[in-house]
């Protein structure tokens, strides 16, 4: 899985980066189509509002569907915590609805058809 962190409005630490790429390398245990993640991290000055804004963006690539998660917190690792156990939720929500299991399983079929001829 190919994870991508972009940092907006501030300087991404290597801590930082290091504690996004252990919370989104979780998330491929619970769908093995996800191809590519991309992480938008930024920093709003809370026009009304006292202090800093902190706004994590998760956006998941995969086979099918692709997923946005949006998550704001007055703390930039809170931010991403909540963005990441929402991207889990979805992506185990969808893993139990029978519409998206047809679809993973049409699409396993097509890519074995083309490989057989």
């Amino acid at each position: 899985m190919n994870i991508q962190i972009t940092g907006k409005d501030f300087e991404l630490t290597e801590s930082l980066e290091q504690f996004v790429n252990e919370k989104v390398n979780r998330l491929s245990k619970y769908d093995s189509r996800i191809n590519k993640v991309s992480v938008i991290l930024s920093v709003d000055d809370g026009h009304h509002k006292r202090g800093d804004i902190y706004l994590a963006e998760i956006i998941i690539d995969r086979a099918g569907k692709d997923l946005v998660i949006k998550e704001t917190k007055d703390n930039m690792h809170a931010a991403i915590d909540s963005a990441t156990e929402k991207a889990k939720h979805n992506l185990e929500k969808e893993k139990q609805n029978p519409k998206s299991i047809a679809k993973y399983k049409d699409l396993i079929r097509g890519i074995l058809k083309n490989n057989r001829k």
